[in-house]
């Protein structure tokens, strides 16, 4: 997915998804570029993409433009996700959940 004249939604790792061991990451990768893409505007009216969204300090008001930079850093924070340390955050994230429940 393209944003504009922004950058394809990849990570700095994004070759880590090509290997079969990696599969977790690039289920991560995969879903978080289907995210991606536009959102309707009942979704979100103000801003066109989800990381606009999380990017911007006053609810429907749009701070800067994403960089591609920002791009980058989201989607390898995703991807790692998937990796075995992300896993284990992920982990320790639902266990923490479960005590506050």
């Amino acid at each position: 997915m393209f944003w504009g004249n922004k950058m394809k939604n990849q990570g700095y790792y994004h070759y880590r998804i090509d290997s079969p061991k990696n599969f977790k990451e690039k289920a991560f990768s995969e879903i978080w570029e289907e995210w991606c893409g536009p959102i309707t505007k009942r979704e979100c009216p103000h801003h066109p993409y989800i990381l606009d969204y999380l990017l911007s300090s006053i609810e429907g008001y749009r701070v800067s433009e994403v960089s591609n930079r920002d791009i980058s850093v989201a989607a390898t924070i995703i991807q790692w996700l998937g990796s075995n340390a992300g896993q284990q955050f992920l982990e320790q994230v639902n266990n923490r959940i479960k005590e506050l429940e």
